[in-house]
């Protein structure tokens, strides 16, 4: 596909490729930044991906999920959302598209848990809300522990316990403490 870089973005492999243009950025007397190549996340993509997790406009809780551990369900969420995060991290702006998904599919998140619990949103949250400390700060998430017998370290679920720039990541896999 052949586009003028400026006006129009090209699509390839579910990013937009675009020439960068930005005014203020300035080194010397040239701007620094316009004319480079960006990659960067489509606005299609993020409100497909959004439609599972939301029904008639708002967050909905997964039905499918309700019969899941509450260990099954945070990373069952945090695999989704980890993965769509990991494939388009190379984006520049791949943090301020990711905000309102994110916040989508942790609303649906604590819906489902407390749909399983009969209980309310706020009390899931109260439940599993912690914070976790990076190199970057502390971060606020939601984790689920299962502890076990025979001496073997609990397993953690965790969802939110990242940063989606590249300069703090955080392990993303269900991981024993």
């Amino acid at each position: 596909m052949i586009t003028h870089a400026i006006s129009q973005a090209a699509r390839f492999l579910g990013y937009e490729i675009r020439a960068q243009r930005c005014d203020t950025k300035l080194t010397g007397p040239r701007r620094s930044s316009s004319g480079i190549i960006g990659l960067y996340v489509p606005r299609d993509v993020i409100r497909q991906h959004r439609a599972p997790y939301m029904s008639g406009g708002n967050p909905a809780s997964r039905g499918v999920l309700l019969h899941d551990s509450d260990f099954s369900i945070v990373a069952t969420y945090q695999g989704e959302y980890r993965g769509l995060v990991q494939y388009y991290l190379l984006a520049q702006d791949v943090s301020s598209r990711f905000s309102h998904l994110r916040w989508v599919m942790e609303t649906s998140m604590l819906k489902t848990l407390a749909n399983k619990h009969r209980s309310t949103v706020t009390r899931m949250a109260r439940k599993y809300r912690t914070f976790v400390k990076t190199e970057a700060g502390p971060l606020r998430c939601f984790e689920v522990t299962v502890e076990r017998d025979g001496g073997r370290k609990p397993l953690v679920a965790r969802f939110g316990a990242f940063r989606s720039d590249t300069s703090a990541k955080l392990s993303w896999r269900t991981t024993s403490r």
